[in-house]
């Protein structure tokens, strides 16, 4: 290990430094911020001018209120007639509707609007659908007949395989 040196100069400023005792000081630092964020406020008369002018139109606002008089009720005459009017009705019921003014299948009812459905359906569910109108045909439609094919086209074979593999259980 090595032998420090003594330099005279070094051990001078040494003991100058250690001689030295720590102070506060005269800065404030929380005193430098307020004195600053107050410096930078731009004093003006605007603000508490509007803030005053307002509060002035609400008190005359709640004085009118408070010290306007009220109105005098109006009173209206209304004129009606002594007996009302009724209508005579015919006990009789109706003649019956001749042949070609009888319905074919009972009686027509009004179709019910689209809102009436719809809110049918969402408070009973598929229950709350009409019921659907009788068939006009009895025998059912065959497919071939729903595509309105030509006949020729019909009785081709790869239509007729294509078909049966689509429906399956059907006849070739």
């Amino acid at each position: 290990m090595s032998n420090p040196t003594h330099d005279p100069e070094l051990t001078a400023v040494e003991q100058a430094l250690a001689g030295l005792a720590p102070t506060v000081g005269q800065l404030n630092r929380d005193a430098l911020m307020f004195a600053a964020g107050r410096g930078s406020v731009r004093r003006g008369w605007t603000w508490p001018i509007a803030a005053m002018g307002s509060t002035l139109a609400a008190l005359a606002l709640a004085a009118v209120l408070l010290f306007h008089p009220t109105p005098e009720p109006v009173e209206r005459i209304v004129y009606r007639d002594a007996a009302p009017k009724i209508e005579k009705i015919d006990p009789r019921p109706d003649p019956a509707p001749s042949a070609e003014e009888a319905p074919s299948s009972g009686p027509q009812r009004p179709e019910p609007d689209y809102l009436t459905v719809r809110n049918q359906v969402v408070r009973w569910g598929d229950a709350g659908l009409p019921s659907a109108p009788p068939a006009a045909d009895d025998k059912p439609a065959k497919r071939e007949d729903l595509l309105d094919l030509p006949a020729d086209v019909r009785a081709d074979p790869w239509i007729q395989r294509r078909s049966a593999m689509l429906h399956p259980g059907g006849s070739l």
